[in-house]
């Protein structure tokens, strides 16, 4: 962290990794099918997106590349930030990183007072007077690489904007290529740094748009 006066400065998320697009469809994680119209309305989002750990013995080949779920994963969040990638080895099954929030980082009075921006597949942000605790930033909001799951859930990501609602199902994943070159999810909300992104093979998301 590199401090400034009155300046708060993080970097959230990292990628390691490689990809590819495995064919195999995966059983989704049960979710309610729409956003609650108080969310839609835009009511505040509190729960933390949901993690079930369990042993899975699902794994998927193709291209070489073999993508493990290591946890099912699924919630309501806030799209604080997009990005788009078409270079690199992860760009092949990765095209984009989206910034979700929770709890008070879904909180539009909020999140208009934290500066967002994302790049490299990090997610950075930088605040002045902070209007909630920094750890409450870092714990309450998180850069996640999305796998799309099959050509219907990609073209439904490319739809996603800043400050959307969504609500999402499917896996954290292992991502492992023969020349030693893997991508590996963060299983915990409470890390920071290098590693602490999500990787997530999207199952199926529902958008409500910001107006």
């Amino acid at each position: 962290m590199v401090k400034f006066p009155r300046i708060a400065f993080f970097v959230l998320g990292l990628l390691t990794a490689i990809h590819y697009w495995p064919s195999h469809h995966v059983v989704p994680v049960d979710r309610d099918e729409d956003i609650p119209p108080s969310l839609a309305a835009g009511g505040e989002i509190t729960d933390d997106p949901k993690q079930v750990d369990e042993h899975l013995s699902l794994v998927w080949g193709r291209g070489g590349y073999v993508i493990t779920p290591l946890a099912q994963y699924a919630g309501t969040v806030r799209i604080l930030g997009t990005q788009d990638y078409s270079s690199g080895r992860e760009a092949d099954l990765s095209p984009e990183d989206l910034v979700f929030g929770w709890g008070p980082m879904a909180d539009t009075n909020v999140v208009a007072k934290v500066s967002i921006s994302q790049g490299g597949r990090w997610y950075h942000w930088q605040v002045r007077d902070p209007p909630i605790p920094l750890r409450d930033i870092e714990t309450h909001s998180a850069n996640t690489h999305i796998i799309p799951a099959n050509d219907t859930v990609a073209s439904e990501l490319a739809k996603v904007e800043t400050g959307d609602i969504i609500a999402f199902n499917g896996y954290l994943v292992k991502v492992e290529a023969p020349d030693g070159w893997h991508w590996i999810s963060s299983l915990t909300r409470n890390d920071t740094g290098a590693g602490a992104c999500e990787l997530l093979w999207l199952e199926n998301l529902d958008i409500h748009h910001s107006d």
